[in-house]
This record gives C-alpha cells, structure tokens and sequence, in this order.
C-alpha cells in the first residue's frame, strides 16, 4: 500500500510539473522573436501549445532514443543528437507559429 500511495503521490507531482513545462517550453524563443516582457511571452507559448500538448510530449518522447544513440557512440554523437533536437524543436516552434496564426500582442514600447 506504501508503494502504491508513493506511486501516486509521485504520478500526482510529476504530471503538472511536465504539462507546466511542455506549456512553457516556448517561453525564450518568444521572447527572442517578439520582444514581449517574460510574464506575457509565457502566456504567448502556452497559447501556441494550446491542443498540442500531447504531441510535444510525445516528440519529447522520441529525443530519448535519439539522445541514447548519441550517447553510444563513444558520447561524441550526443552533439549530433543535440542538435537534431534543437532543430526537432524550432520546427515544431514554426509549425505551431503558422497554425496558431501571428495573434501575439506587439511589445510594449
């Protein structure tokens, strides 16, 4: 019974802490892009992830074979796998870009 309330008490944490984090993961190339203040580019990347949560996830997913890959080949591949990631990444950041639309609110001057 310990273990299983353990499992549940660590499924209960761990859960909000990766939707907060797939919501989030855009926050600095919004920054980067759009000159938004930190509060309101966090807003912007939980808009832009908004219904497609559950795909990123998964493409976070997918790096792990990617990155274990990288790491057998004598630790030099995980530069290559990094940057396969990155690039996985600034894709999905575009694709969500186009779809979402350019609804960003300007910086404020």
């Amino acid at each position: 019974m310990v273990a299983i309330l353990t499992l549940l008490g660590l499924i209960c944490l761990l859960v909000p802490g990766i939707i907060l984090a797939i919501m989030w993961m855009f926050t600095f190339p919004v920054i980067a892009e759009t000159g938004l203040v930190f509060w309101e580019a966090m807003r912007e990347s939980a808009r832009l992830t908004e219904g497609y949560r559950l795909r990123l996830f998964l493409l976070f997913l997918a790096f792990i074979p990617i990155d274990i890959l990288g790491a057998l080949v004598c630790c030099v591949g995980v530069f290559i796998a990094a940057s396969v990631n990155f690039m996985a990444l600034a894709l999905a950041y575009r694709f969500l870009q186009a779809r979402k639309g350019q609804a960003a609110p300007s910086p404020a001057a």
